[in-house]
């Protein structure tokens, strides 16, 4: 679980266009409620935005059946014989201090009873996925 406490960043780029990135530093500027934020993306990129305009998303410490890291608003793809294909939502819930999968009928799943999950995007960058179904 070392890559429990490892967060991705949805942040508007120079051309106000979304993306997600990896971060590894994160830094506000000014009092706790300050206004902006400052990280640096894996790759190098550093960069300032407004506390509005930035999602934080933690990685679960999970990952999926190719090795890839599973965090916080990844729309994921079951994997396993008994529900091939159904698309759920990483979500955090506070009331049960865990990680679930939320199905498009806002049922909530634990994370940790699927064994073959596969990543096939985020809520932020293919919300269509969860919209489409399949």
């Amino acid at each position: 679980m070392k890559d429990r406490f490892k967060f991705r960043a949805h942040f508007p780029n120079k051309e106000g266009i979304m993306q997600s990135k990896p971060i590894h530093y994160l830094k506000r500027l000014g009092e706790i409620n300050s206004e902006l934020v400052c990280f640096e993306t894996i790759d190098g990129i550093r960069t300032c935005c407004k506390n509005n305009e930035i999602v934080l998303m933690q990685c679960t410490g999970l990952k999926d059946k190719n090795g890839k890291l599973i965090y916080e608003g990844d729309i994921i793809k079951d994997c396993n014989e008994d529900n091939y294909g159904e698309l759920y939502e990483v979500c955090w819930l506070d009331e049960c201090c865990g990680y679930f999968l939320k199905s498009g009928e806002d049922e909530y799943y634990d994370i940790n009873d699927y064994s073959i999950l596969k990543v096939v995007g985020s809520i932020y960058e293919n919300p269509e996925l969860l919209k489409d179904g399949k």
